[in-house]
C-alpha cells in the first residue's frame, strides 16, 4: 500500500476558487466490500489535497462529498478503472 497525493480544485459558477468547503471522501472497491477508507482533504493555500491509500489492485469508486455553509451539498464521483499496485 502505497500513499498516493491527490489535488482537488472547486471553482462556483463565475469560475472562483471555492476555498471555504468540507470535503468527506470515501473510497470504495465496487467488486468487493472493504472497510472505511475516508482520506482527509485540506485546503493547502490553493487547493485541496490529500494522500488516497489504495489497499489493492482493481476498479475503485471515489465519492467526494462537498459542503458549504449557505449552499445544498454536492457530490462529485470518481471512477478509476484499473489501479496497478507495484
Amino acid at each position: 500500500m502505497t500513499e498516493t497525493p491527490f489535488t482537488i480544485i472547486l471553482t462556483d459558477g463565475a469560475g472562483d476558487e471555492i476555498t471555504d468547503a468540507t470535503l468527506q471522501i470515501s473510497m470504495d472497491m465496487p467488486a468487493m466490500p472493504m472497510p472505511p477508507n475516508n482520506p482527509a482533504a485540506g485546503w493547502d493555500g490553493d487547493a485541496y489535497r490529500g494522500d488516497a491509500i489504495f489497499t489493492m489492485a482493481g476498479a475503485w469508486k471515489i465519492t467526494v462529498d462537498i459542503e458549504r455553509q449557505g449552499f445544498a451539498e454536492n457530490s462529485v464521483v470518481f471512477e478509476i478503472e484499473q489501479v496497478m499496485m507495484k
